[in-house]
């Protein structure tokens, strides 16, 4: 008898349930109107297939560890920020300030310089990512405030 454990269980409902959006995604008459969906169902398709890889080969890292709620209430604070300065200062910079706060905030300990460099790091490179992928191929207009 075979005994399957949950994680694993849960990893392959999700590639399964990630393969059915990523079919349901492609081969339609206008293309462009599924342009976000494809790009989030392939996204998903892939981290489910990661993850469901890892699961099959037993590879675990033992780095992860359970977060106390109180630790989450500074991502709250930073949220509700968020949705008040996202008219103020523009979609992009909010976000780029948002992202940037929890990257810092939740950072690994290390010194005051490698927690700026690489919390902006994340920041610029995930906020230059929503760009391409909003203004440039899907052409959604976003808040713009007094920074962009």
């Amino acid at each position: 008898m075979i005994v399957l454990k949950k994680p694993l269980i849960a990893s392959l409902s999700v590639f399964i349930l990630s393969a059915f959006l990523l079919y349901l995604c492609v081969g339609h008459e206008t293309p462009e109107v599924y342009l976000f969906p494809l790009i989030v169902s392939i996204a998903l398709f892939l981290l489910s297939g990661f993850l469901l890889t890892r699961e099959l080969l037993g590879i675990y890292t033992s780095d992860i560890e359970a977060m106390g709620l109180l630790k989450l209430l500074p991502v709250l604070g930073i949220f509700i920020a968020y949705l008040y300065a996202i008219e103020l200062l523009g979609m992009y910079s909010s976000s780029m300030l948002a992202l940037f706060l929890i990257a810092f905030i939740y950072h690994p300990p290390a010194t005051l310089t490698e927690r700026i460099k690489s919390s902006a790091l994340v920041a610029v490179l995930f906020i230059g990512a929503m760009y391409i992928l909003f203004s440039v191929l899907l052409k959604v207009q976003t808040p713009m405030g007094l920074l962009m």
